[in-house]
């Protein structure tokens, strides 16, 4: 094994990230093994969120991350905590947590986004996405995919239990079958419903 008992910093410039690890080990399999590190793909400026973990475990030929004790910062606000998280290193289909979303609008104000991804089947996989809004508060966000023989179906739907704003329970769903279902009825295409038509205006983007 190669020790680094020093603090060691460190910068993935293809996904933006940078961080930070009190203790690094190199094993004789060319795992990495971080100790008391964070991370953040924030500008250096900037450091709205950050992850810190007690320990990371990658392992590059597996192309698998571990991370045990791991807090999401928001504002310096723990805003999520896991003892155990899994997560794949590169493009690979692999259940687990993917890179927080961060983003900014005057209809939301400040949004973070913890995306965790299930590979539930060679042609089926779900994503859910709680994301917290400074203005709005808390919505869970999740999306279905499914390929079949007609193409690719996707279902998604939205709850946002206590809109700051709106001041009630909202919700909305998508669905949007492959067309060949439904080839004398373009509406069947894109069926979505929503308890207010004002949701898609009020609180997304698009």
């Amino acid at each position: 094994k190669a020790y680094i008992n020093s603090p060691t910093y460190f910068r993935y410039y293809p996904r933006n990230i940078r961080g930070n690890a009190q203790k690094t080990i190199l094993t004789k399999d060319k795992n990495y093994q971080l100790y008391n590190s964070a991370f953040t793909t924030c500008p250096p400026e900037n450091s709205d969120w950050m992850i810190s973990s007690n320990e990371i475990n990658i392992d590059p030929n597996k192309q698998i991350g571990t991370a045990k004790n791991t807090v999401l910062y928001f504002y310096d606000v723990p805003v999520f905590y896991s003892p155990y998280l899994r997560f794949p290193t590169s493009s690979q289909r692999e259940s687990g947590l993917l890179m927080p979303l961060y983003s900014q609008s005057d209809r939301y104000g400040v949004a973070i986004t913890t995306p965790y991804y299930f590979n539930l089947a060679p042609n089926y996989d779900l994503i859910m996405l709680p994301r917290y809004m400074a203005k709005r508060d808390l919505q869970l966000l999740v999306e279905t995919r499914q390929l079949n023989s007609y193409g690719l179906n996707t279902i998604n739907v939205e709850y946002l239990p206590n809109d700051q704003e709106f001041g009630s329970f909202r919700k909305s769903s998508l669905a949007n079958p492959p067309p060949e279902l439904a080839p004398n009825n373009p509406r069947l295409t894109n069926l979505k419903r929503a308890k207010d038509q004002r949701y898609a205006l009020k609180v997304n983007d698009d």
